[in-house]
């Protein structure tokens, strides 16, 4: 369960905006993920090691929620981050992504159109 003085971490992500879509790259590890304005914020809250608490009071705030709705909705995206290897309860410090040639080798170039 997560708790007010917890701080969550965050890779160093890339953020690409597009069509309404925020689309956050991590180039290390070969992840990413797209999502909406309000995904977007709950990344960007994260930012600087801000204690849950704080981001939970912010998005609160900015989206005028109970502070039971926002822990919520925060604790809801969080967990699909970390399931998906782009958040953690420590700093997250995985090996690189080697790329796809290291975890497929094709017997024949093809190409698909």
């Amino acid at each position: 369960m997560l708790e007010s003085r917890d701080v969550l971490h965050l890779p160093a992500l890339t953020r690409i905006d597009r069509d309404g879509i925020a689309l956050f790259l991590d180039a290390e590890r070969g992840n990413w993920v797209g999502t909406d304005p309000r995904g977007a914020e709950l990344v960007r809250l994260l930012e600087g090691g801000r204690p849950l608490g704080e981001v939970w009071s912010a998005y609160a705030a900015s989206h005028r929620l109970s502070p039971h709705e926002a822990q919520a909705h925060a604790a809801t995206f969080y967990g699909h981050l970390e399931r998906r290897g782009l958040l953690g309860r420590a700093p997250l410090n995985g090996s690189p992504y080697p790329g796809r040639s290291a975890r497929v080798r094709p017997r024949v170039l093809r190409e698909l159109w």
